[in-house]
């Protein structure tokens, strides 16, 4: 069938393509699967469908963006803080289906280069405005005031500017730059007494920019051409001059900030109001200086009115005021410390605020911080009494009923009392009464019987003979006696001196001598009964019933003045106390019944020394710069102390002497130039002369051999020489060398064979 079909091109041409399509998928399938023609009727599957092959997709990116700005971050020391800028890149497609990934870097950083000089901001201020006279109804009242003329206020604008003088935003003034120039000023509309100009003039014109000076010029009008007061052009200049502006100078701050310097000639007055001589303000607000340097465009070194700078930055600061050592004002005396004889009242004052910042220093303190002043007091050892009351009824606890007898006990109140000259008067603290003085306050006794004998009470004692320790009296003990000296009566004894004859001196306080007291009858005994001993001894026992008396001296009081006084003479007071052998302090009588020596000195002068301040010098005239040009002179003023603190004045400050900066100048000096190259005449080589030139330069004076080459009329001024040589030199002779020529013999050889 192939064979008849496929050699027929007639024949083919008459199918479609669709049975030749299928003939040849039969004919495949016939070869090893099925013969086709046997397939049953019906759809045919599809052999072909449409599919779709996915791309590969490479990661896009953006390019990096620029780098950000450097901020400029300066410490509060005006240095420049490290910081970093960035750039970063942005992913525009992801990679898929193979394709080429992403970086991973999207951001970079890097260090900015750290400025050498933080930029700094500074007031820049306008022209005044036009006079404005102070309104007529605040000024009539005052004597000689004229309507039409007379004080007035201008005004003015300011605008912030960074030192190199760019415009800046005020608010960066406000934060880091000085205090806001004033914005008003008072004027005066000269009246027809007064000399009168007319306005200033237009500055003169600048013939380049950055380059020489303007002026202006105003003159005197009217009658005040004729007024000798109106010529003087120190007070009325008639012409001003100042470099031409540019903006193509800048402005740097050089060097560290002066010491703090108060406005000269301020004075403090004393507590009082009145002025102390050398009592010179020592706090308070002042200013700092910073001096400013000022280059051009081509970093050399100019004046500094070239950038319109009057050659400093000036910045407030505050020197602390002293602060004085503050007490309290004195409390009320206390008690008297003993009730009996010789004590010590004392006051005090307490620390409310230390001293600081050279304050006034406060007296000597204690642990607790306050300060005491003390004083002898003498207490009446009478001043107090005890008074018992009627003792009460009897109270029988063993009663003998026939008879209504027997033992029992009576009771009493005793009190202290304040005794006056009209007797006890009011009850106090039984504290300041003697306790060994204490009178009993209950008895145990006998009811007596009817046929007992009555006594009274027993009377007070008699006394142990009274004895004062002198030159014959014999003396306590001497163990009681204290290591240092104290003085007796007629003598000083020690414990150690006289030891032997002292304990031979007779002594009164021995169980030989006896005291005695008595009793009266007040009712006898009936027959066969007795009445007991109407006498009661008992002997006398040193420092028990019997006691030695001497005198004792109390230790100086502080020194005291009179009542308004707080330094100068004055008083220091001691007091004689009369001492019992046992060591008790006793009433003084005992002591003046015995007709002992007072031998002390009970009162002697003395001195407070008054509290003193320091007194300084005024400051002296500010010294000359220390260099005569560069970017590190220096001036100095000096004061010295008039006079020394005393006691407790407050102390000379520290700080003798202060520095501030002189304003920068320009170092010029002539320097030669290279020597030029050897010339010689009408000859290619031999002796010549070879030039130089003399110029002009310009340093800061820091000896690091950087200058800068300038005009010659800034050297103008200058002395014609080389570091001190006179003697200038610009040629020399020289020797140009010759040339040297070598020749060459090439020789051609020929080789015959």
């Amino acid at each position: 069938m192939r064979k008849q079909n496929g050699n027929n091109p007639l024949q083919d041409r008459g199918r479609s393509v669709a049975e030749i399509r299928l003939q040849d998928v039969f004919q495949q399938v016939y070869l090893g699967l099925f013969i086709f023609a046997r397939c049953p009727d019906g759809p045919r599957p599809s052999t072909v469908r449409p599919c779709q092959l996915p791309c590969k997709k490479d990661c896009i990116m953006t390019p990096f963006s620029n780098w950000t700005a450097c901020p400029v971050i300066c410490d509060p020391a005006g240095n420049a803080v490290k910081s970093k800028q960035s750039r970063k890149r942005l992913i525009i497609q992801l990679p898929s289906n193979g394709g080429q990934d992403c970086p991973e870097v999207l951001e970079e950083e890097r260090d900015c280069e750290i400025p050498k000089i933080c930029p700094g901001f500074r007031w820049k201020t306008h022209k005044w405005r036009k006079c404005q006279l102070v309104p007529w109804f605040l000024r009539k009242e005052h004597p000689g005031a004229q309507e039409t003329c007379g004080p007035g206020l201008q005004t003015r604008a300011v605008s912030c500017r960074q030192l190199d003088g760019t415009q800046a935003d005020v608010s960066e003034c406000l934060k880091f730059g000085k205090a806001m120039p004033a914005i008003t000023q008072r004027c005066q509309l000269p009246c027809q007494d007064d000399c009168q100009l007319n306005n200033w003039s237009k500055f003169s014109s600048c013939t380049a920019d950055c380059v020489g000076v303007r002026t202006r010029k105003r003159a005197l009008i009217g009658r005040s051409k004729k007024k000798d007061k109106c010529k003087n052009t120190q007070m009325y200049p008639l012409s001003e001059t100042q470099y031409c502006p540019c903006d193509k100078y800048n402005a740097q701050p050089v060097g560290n900030w002066s010491d703090c310097i108060l406005p000269e000639g301020g004075r403090v007055e004393s507590i009082l109001g009145m002025k102390v001589q050398g009592d010179i303000k020592e706090c308070g607000q002042g200013y700092r200086y910073q001096a400013m340097v000022c280059y051009d465009q081509d970093n050399r070194l100019v004046e500094t009115l070239r950038c319109n700078s009057h050659g400093y930055i000036e910045e407030a600061c505050i020197i602390p005021c002293p602060s004085d050592c503050k007490l309290s004002e004195w409390s009320n005396w206390s008690r008297c410390s003993k009730s009996c004889g010789s004590g010590v009242k004392v006051r005090s004052k307490w620390l409310r605020e230390k001293p600081y910042n050279g304050g006034r220093p406060c007296p000597k303190l204690d642990h607790i911080n306050q300060v005491y002043e003390v004083v002898p007091c003498q207490s009446d050892c009478n001043q107090y009494v005890w008074v018992a009351e009627p003792w009460s009824v009897w109270k029988v606890s063993n009663v003998d009923l026939k008879e209504n007898c027997g033992e029992g006990v009576q009771t009493r109140k005793v009190r202290c009392m304040l005794n006056t000259i009209d007797g006890p008067s009011e009850s106090v603290e039984d504290y300041l009464c003697d306790p060994e003085e204490m009178p009993l306050g209950a008895r145990e006794s006998r009811l007596p019987c009817p046929e007992d004998c009555v006594l009274n009470d027993w009377g007070p004692w008699s006394r142990c003979s009274l004895l004062g320790l002198g030159s014959s009296s014999p003396l306590p003990p001497l163990t009681t006696l204290p290591a240092k000296p104290i003085l007796l009566g007629l003598v000083i004894f020690q414990k150690t001196s006289e030891r032997h004859s002292l304990e031979q001196l007779d002594h009164p306080c021995t169980r030989t001598n006896n005291r005695v007291r008595t009793a009266y009858t007040l009712r006898s005994p009936t027959v066969g009964r007795q009445c007991p001993d109407t006498t009661d001894r008992e002997p006398c026992s040193l420092n028990l019933n019997c006691f030695n008396y001497f005198y004792n001296i109390t230790d100086w009081s502080t020194c005291q003045l009179s009542p308004n006084a707080v330094c100068g003479s004055g008083i220091k007071t001691r007091m004689l106390d009369c001492v019992r052998s046992d060591g008790k302090s006793v009433d003084i009588k005992f002591c003046e019944e015995l007709n002992l020596e007072k031998r002390w000195q009970m009162n002697i002068s003395c001195v407070v020394e008054c509290p003193v301040n320091c007194q300084l010098s005024e400051w002296s005239a500010w010294s000359d710069c220390s260099q005569t040009c560069g970017l590190e002179g220096k001036m100095w003023r000096q004061r010295s102390v008039v006079q020394a603190s005393q006691g407790d004045g407050r102390p000379c400050p520290s700080q003798m002497e202060q520095w501030k900066p002189c304003p920068v100048r320009p170092c010029y000096r002539w320097k030669y130039s290279p020597w030029s190259e050897c010339r010689v005449e009408s000859v290619v080589c031999g002796h010549g002369i070879r030039y130089r030139n003399l110029s002009c330069f310009v340093s800061d004076g820091s000896g690091n051999g950087e200058s800068s080459l300038v005009d010659e009329e800034l050297c103008s001024s200058l002395e014609l020489a080389i570091d001190g040589d006179k003697q200038i030199n610009l040629k020399e002779a020289c020797t140009l060398p010759c040339p040297v020529y070598f020749i060459r013999f090439e020789q051609e050889i020929s080789l015959l064979i």
